[in-house]
């Protein structure tokens, strides 16, 4: 299955995050709040990943400013990853599923990706704040195992908050 530019980046992302942890160790009284290692800026995001709440150490967002979105996050020592990305319009709510250009994946170490996309899952992105330096809102997505040996077949993530800056320009 070919996937689309913005499918690219949200996995890119997430397979960044999932590598890299997407920062450092900030320390255990402030986790995902300095983003330590490299001195990338970070934020917030939580989620419930098959019924087990899920918390991001560290957050990331690119794209501030230009057509494509693309937001991810890694719990901590990298294990699981959470990202998507959407043809930016502003704040609201954006489709994920047949049809629609925005992605959301989930990642894991052994390399296993569940992708919802315009081919398969579903679900939504809804962004509440939008700035030049942070974006902010909710997720939720049903998706597909796409690479990899992963279990189970399709991941169901629910109740999904966050609040994350946008990485500054080199």
């Amino acid at each position: 299955m070919k996937l689309t530019t913005i499918g690219r980046t949200a996995l890119l992302l997430t397979t960044a995050c999932v590598i890299a942890g997407c920062g450092g160790d900030d320390g255990p009284t402030k986790p995902g709040g300095g983003g330590g290692g490299g001195g990338t800026q970070t934020g917030d995001m939580t989620a419930t990943v098959d019924g087990v709440a899920w918390t991001a150490v560290s957050a990331s967002a690119v794209g501030a400013g230009t057509s494509v979105i693309a937001i991810g996050a890694s719990d901590l020592n990298g294990e699981t990853a959470i990202g998507f990305a959407f043809a930016n319009s502003g704040t609201g709510t954006y489709a994920i599923g047949p049809g629609q250009v925005t992605n959301a994946n989930v990642g894991d170490l052994g390399g296993a990706t569940w992708m919802a996309n315009g081919a398969q899952g579903g679900g939504s992105i809804t962004v509440t704040s939008l700035t030049a330096e942070r974006i902010a809102g909710t997720f939720q997505f049903t998706a597909p195992l796409q690479t990899g040996a992963g279990t189970p077949a399709t991941r169901v993530v629910t109740n999904g908050v966050f609040d994350v800056a946008f990485l500054s320009a080199p």
